[in-house]
């Protein structure tokens, strides 16, 4: 029996979540809106050592084409070499059917039969959470009456969102459980039908997106905004597809069209983040950075 709660602020789930005082790593949290994820130059420490360093660098490893990118712009001098995050193979569930379930035990509401959507990480400006439940949500409803949203993880535009949500009138549509952890997590990935990320231009930087390649992972796929560093955590067309930022019709047009005909398979989508973003091939990629950088150090 679930305890009466606003069902687009889980608190049950939340508070739960909290109470199990799982430590916040890649395997256990949301990346919500914690201490340990704001933006390094918020960082005292940060500032003081890592960036007077950076004229120093002779090399550098990066995890995107877009942190390339402005690596060569800020330092023309450095050489780049660009390796990209892994995933580990432990969000995995075989059992789709009871992970949506325990899903909709833990938020109190009733998931059979309904699409669902997924969107994890802070809920600030740059990754597009309000954006989306203001400007896609409603039309999306209207085509898939019975869609259900749920947004995991909190930030500066979480108040905003409940607001939205009460004004639009999606309180049976969109659902925010706040702080999303354990075993939780895995059963948002693996419940999910599509993993959506809408992120915005003009709000800050996305070095990589771990979410995404979490969520492909699981066999998930990602509907992404095509700007950032996010980019290449998604492989277009294979483990899930970009669409414009900032632009209602592609997301729309995508997601409904995915929900009611899927063009990838999960299996597929899933073997192939698991080849393509492998840590093991991650690792390797450093150990030969690293010493070929060192190498050429002291050549010269």
């Amino acid at each position: 029996m679930g305890i009466p709660t606003r069902h687009y602020l889980c608190a049950r789930w939340s508070n739960g979540c909290r109470d199990a005082n799982l430590p916040g790593t890649p395997s256990s949290s949301s990346r919500g809106d914690h201490p340990r994820h704001r933006d390094g130059l918020q960082n005292p420490l940060y500032v003081k050592t890592v960036i007077p360093a950076l004229k120093h660098l002779s090399a550098a490893a990066v995890i995107s084409r877009a942190t390339e990118e402005k690596v060569h712009q800020k330092l023309p001098a450095v050489s780049t070499q660009r390796i990209h995050w892994g995933v580990h193979d432990d969000w995995y569930l075989k059992d789709r059917t009871a992970a949506r379930k325990m899903l909709g035990e833990q938020l109190g509401v009733d998931l059979a039969n309904r699409p669902l959507i997924i969107l994890v990480g802070r809920i600030v400006e740059r990754k597009g959470a309000l954006w989306f439940v203001e400007n896609v949500m409603p039309s999306l409803r209207l085509e898939l009456p019975n869609v259900a949203c749920i947004i995991a993880g909190k930030g500066k535009d979480f108040e905003a969102t409940i607001a939205v949500i009460e004004r639009r009138g999606l309180q049976d549509s969109v659902y925010l459980p706040g702080y999303v952890l354990g075993d939780n997590l895995k059963y948002l990935y693996n419940a999910a039908d599509l993993f959506v990320m809408p992120n915005r231009q003009g709000f800050g930087f996305e070095g990589f997106g771990m979410v995404v390649t979490e969520a492909t992972s699981c066999g998930t796929p990602a509907v992404i905004g095509e700007y950032s560093g996010v980019t290449d955590a998604v492989i277009d067309g294979i483990t899930g597809w970009l669409v414009p930022v900032d632009e209602v019709k592609p997301y729309l047009e995508k997601i409904v069209n995915e929900v009611k005909n899927p063009s990838l398979y999960r299996s597929e989508v899933r073997a192939a983040t698991l080849k393509a973003y492998d840590w093991n091939k991650t690792a390797e990629a450093y150990l030969t950075f690293f010493s070929d950088t060192i190498e050429s150090h002291r050549k010269h």
